[in-house]
């Protein structure tokens, strides 16, 4: 996994977000520099962390040369090289079919969580971050916001369409599909989970390598979902949980059952 686990790379290329992901990427490398010391400059690793960071966010022009290189120092160390982007979810198939162009051997994990839950936790997290924007100042706002047709909150959650997409563009064997709540049901349904992403991915499976991996970190604080935002935000997802279960044989059972009945999970930074 290279220093910054989602590198924007596709739907900088299909969803027009090209200028925006520049300046998220350059404004990271300056907190970057900004964190490191005299003795950092000093050390292999830090300055091996720093070249990485810079060759994303000094970049005039992100094409598949570029992107091929951020992983080439880590290709020649590591059986297995990838990155997470969840807005490659919303690619489409065109950003699929370049993809799989690249990249012919790729592995694809795609993990789906209740899609009204998900898009509840990506409101949450933006108003954890953009306050000033009031996006939860009242049911009808938040509401509002979640269904903007400028955001891609709804499109995340449109898991049928992503899956449709994927069936297209790679084989069956390329591609693995979880739930994320029957990854995080407990800890040994965690450690289950890292197993068979292990085998998926033909590397060896050591606990080692894991330990601390089922600690939540830099959690989304929990709040109640309004019933009316919940009544929303069902209505637009309403097709998603007939035609998931449609597609791969069955959905968790807590996606047929309401916000107030479904148990809470820990939200992870998103």
């Amino acid at each position: 996994m290279p220093p910054h686990k989602e590198i924007h790379y596709f739907d900088q290329l299909y969803l027009d977000l090209g200028p925006r992901i520049r300046r998220v990427k350059y404004g990271r490398l300056q907190k970057e520099i900004a964190a490191a010391t005299a003795d950092d400059l000093a050390d292999p690793v830090i300055l091996a962390r720093l070249r990485w960071f810079a060759a994303q966010g000094l970049v005039h022009t992100m094409d598949d040369e570029w992107y091929l290189g951020l992983f080439a120092e880590a290709r020649r160390t590591h059986p297995v090289v990838g990155e997470i982007t969840p807005a490659y979810a919303v690619i489409g198939e065109q950003g699929f079919r370049h993809m799989a162009r690249l990249l012919p051997g790729v592995r694809i994990i795609f993990l789906m969580r209740h899609p009204v839950d998900r898009l509840w936790s990506a409101i949450r997290y933006y108003a954890s971050r953009r306050p000033e924007a009031n996006v939860m100042a009242s049911p009808q706002r938040t509401i509002q916001h979640a269904l903007s047709p400028l955001g891609l909150g709804l499109a995340k959650g449109r898991y049928h369409d992503t899956l449709t997409d994927l069936a297209r563009m790679f084989d069956p064997e390329q591609l693995l599909y979880a739930f994320y709540e029957d990854i995080f049901a407990s800890e040994e349904s965690q450690l289950a989970f890292l197993r068979r992403m292990c085998a998926f991915l033909g590397v060896d499976y050591s606990a080692a390598t894991f330990i601390g991996v089922t600690q939540t970190v830099n959690a989304t604080p929990p709040r109640p979902m309004p019933v009316e935002v919940e009544q929303a935000l069902s209505a637009a997802l309403a097709p998603v949980v007939d035609e998931v279960e449609r597609m791969l044989g069955r959905v968790p059972e807590s996606w047929r059952s309401p916000a107030a009945a479904r148990e809470p999970l820990s939200d992870p930074a998103m």
